[in-house]
């Protein structure tokens, strides 16, 4: 009787850890028609603030000193694709999907999440990419994501060219569709 009640036990200081650490999450916005300038325009246009930006880019998310690991960006749709990324925390990113189109009823818009190109360097380890078109701007290393980390996540992505893994990383799960995979470890 006495092994069940500490396991009962346990299992609660277990549990409330967990949602205590997951309460502590962040969600932020990113669209690239934001204002935000980082100084004195904080997404005004988009309904953002000093202490809750609307970031225009995803490194400016990054970069911003209050958006930390276990975070999550909501990256939102545009006619413009968002400048290449460089993920240097652990973040969630998510985007609006893809074929938005060619599935009605999906989303409110059909304006997908398009990003040039991603890296995941140190400090981003355990990140998820999570629906995003990674297409090309006109740069010969655009629509790749680029892995530089291990225990990374991407999945239901649309990537135009593939996925490209620094030399030693494990733990990467990829799902998505029309994607080629390139490893260049030396």
């Amino acid at each position: 009787m006495k092994k069940i009640q500490l396991l009962n036990i346990a299992t609660t200081i277990i549990t409330g850890i967990f949602f205590t650490l997951q309460a502590n999450a962040t969600i932020w916005r990113v669209n690239n028609r934001s204002n935000y300038n980082g100084s004195t325009l904080y997404g005004e246009n988009f309904g953002g603030s000093p202490a809750y930006p609307v970031f225009a880019q995803i490194n400016q998310a990054v970069a911003f000193g209050i958006v930390n690991n276990g975070d999550t960006l909501h990256v939102e749709g545009s006619t413009t694709i968002y400048d290449f990324a460089i993920i240097t925390k652990q973040l969630v990113i998510i985007g609006t999907g893809y074929l938005l189109t060619d599935n009605p009823h999906t989303s409110s818009t059909a304006l997908e999440t398009r990003i040039s190109r991603i890296f995941f360097n140190a400090g981003s380890g355990s990140s998820q990419l999570i629906g995003v078109s990674i297409i090309s701007a006109g740069n010969v290393a655009d629509a790749i994501v680029y892995v530089n980390v291990n225990g990374v996540v991407v999945k239901r992505c649309r990537i135009d060219i593939g996925v490209e893994f620094g030399g030693g990383v494990v733990d990467i799960y990829i799902c998505h569709f029309c994607t080629t995979y390139r490893n260049n470890i030396q």
